[in-house]
């Protein structure tokens, strides 16, 4: 590099660092060019990914901190981490339109399934649906007919990566494959399901055939046992939910009674001096029975034994869930409770907050940020010192929510009756290693919604 004139050292280093700095941003752009962030056109399109992008910038996908302390404002391409309303932020809501009534949704890898009870030819349809994390349709199978068209019956995703879906037939189950497709790899005939299906570590699948009946299939066998109550079930009564975790699966019946599955050595039988259950939360070997009067019951799963029992305020509104201490959360119309198993004894405390419609559907983050979905609204509560919560952020939505929605990936995924499946995105603050699912780990085996309910 050749100066004219006078050396001049200062001008010399003013120079020098002049054509570093050309130099370094010249490098820096092409290397930027090779940063593989995703494209978008609009937020919505970003993909659902453990690192939140909140931004949509020059037609790629970013986290931005200007961002995240921006207010919400509609179609400014942010999402920002925002404490407090945030219905008109339309960049924070994306939605997929399907066809049929969309059921709840689950993760497959990076890949979402939801299934979706359809009418095509006056035949009512299972049909499983392949999205991609920018929510675009990547498959539609066509299961087989409906064996409960008036309920919507979730799909599970088991521990070896299969996708169990029920039908009028049995059950099916599909593997994701290259190109963006689904396999059919097992075509589970006969017994087919009368309420939702529960997947368990590390390869137990179960789902009820009738109030008397359970299915055990083995992953790794193949194998079906059907395993029957020990006593009848009273006159018109039917499955309502069934819930599970490594020990136990939990029936409760639509007449309010609660059936006990030992899945050591099979046997099912109903419980005693217990009534009016429509919540059954099992953790460990211990079962919490919650009526629809505000009672909750512990109960000894290995002896029966009922440990205590609490009153709550109000009738409960929402599933109970836990947290990572085993403490326990619900809420009724009086506000959410926090309830403490010591043992022989229990704490209560309740913090008064919105009132609540059923049904409501509770999450929880791993900080203890409760998600409490209701027909109308979305709302986190924050939590306020020891055993109190405050209201942080919150979304009004346009469409009553009577089916389960599903937490993961810093997103809230909403499914309606119109054949929407609504997608409500979050700050990065809210996740931290994820969410927890309904009851504690028993993934996609909270809730059956039937229609009009």
């Amino acid at each position: 590099m050749c100066f004219q004139g006078k050396d001049d050292p200062a001008q010399n280093l003013r120079w020098l660092v002049y054509f570093s700095i050309c130099l370094l941003s010249a490098s820096f752009a092409g290397c930027f060019k090779d940063i593989e962030a995703p494209s978008c056109e609009t937020l919505a399109q970003c993909p659902a990914t453990p690192m939140f992008y909140n931004v949509c910038e020059e037609n790629y996908c970013f986290f931005s901190d200007a961002c995240k302390h921006s207010p919400p404002l509609p179609e400014d391409m942010c999402c920002p981490d925002f404490e407090g309303d945030r219905t008109n932020d339309s960049d924070c809501v994306s939605d997929v339109s399907l066809q049929g009534e969309v059921s709840t949704p689950a993760m497959l890898g990076s890949k979402i399934v939801v299934s979706a009870n359809v009418l095509k030819n006056d035949k009512a349809l299972v049909v499983l649906y392949l999205l991609d994390s920018k929510l675009n349709v990547q498959e539609r199978v066509e299961v087989g007919r409906c064996s409960m068209c008036d309920r919507l019956l979730p799909v599970v995703v088991s521990n070896s990566g299969l996708v169990y879906v029920a039908h009028s037939q049995g059950v099916k189950a599909f593997a994701y494959a290259e190109e963006n497709r689904l396999e059919m790899k097992r075509d589970i005939s006969g017994d087919a399901p009368q309420g939702n299906l529960v997947a368990l570590s590390p390869s137990k699948v179960l789902w009820p055939v009738s109030v008397n009946a359970v299915v055990v299939y083995d992953e790794v066998s193949g194998g079906k046992k059907v395993v029957e109550a020990v006593e009848p079930s009273r006159s018109g009564d039917t499955v309502q939910s069934l819930v599970a975790n490594n020990f136990y699966g939990i029936m409760v019946t639509s007449l309010g009674d609660a059936r006990i599955l030992e899945l050591e050595a099979p046997r099912f039988y109903a419980l005693q001096d217990v009534s009016h259950i429509i919540f059954a939360l099992p953790f460990e070997r211990t079962l919490y029975a919650f009526s629809a009067d505000g009672t909750v019951s512990a109960i000894e799963l290995t002896s029966g034994r009922k440990r205590w029992d609490v009153a709550l305020d109000g009738e409960v509104m929402s599933n109970p869930i836990l947290d990572r201490f085993g403490n326990i959360f619900v809420a009724t119309r009086q506000g959410i409770y926090k309830i403490v198993d010591k043992g022989m004894d229990v704490e209560k405390s309740k913090t008064i907050l919105d009132q609540f419609p059923a049904p409501s559907f509770l999450f929880i983050t791993d900080k203890t940020r409760l998600m409490l979905v209701s027909q109308d609204k979305i709302v986190s509560f924050i939590p306020q010192g020891k055993d109190s919560f405050v209201k942080g952020l919150w979304f009004s939505t346009s469409f009553q929510v009577n089916t389960a929605p599903a937490v993961f990936l810093n997103r809230i995924w909403v499914p309606s009756s119109s054949g929407h499946l609504f997608v409500f995105l979050f700050g990065e603050n809210l996740e931290q290693g994820g969410f927890c699912a309904p009851f504690g780990g028993t993934m996609n085996s909270s809730f059956v919604a039937s229609k009009g309910n």
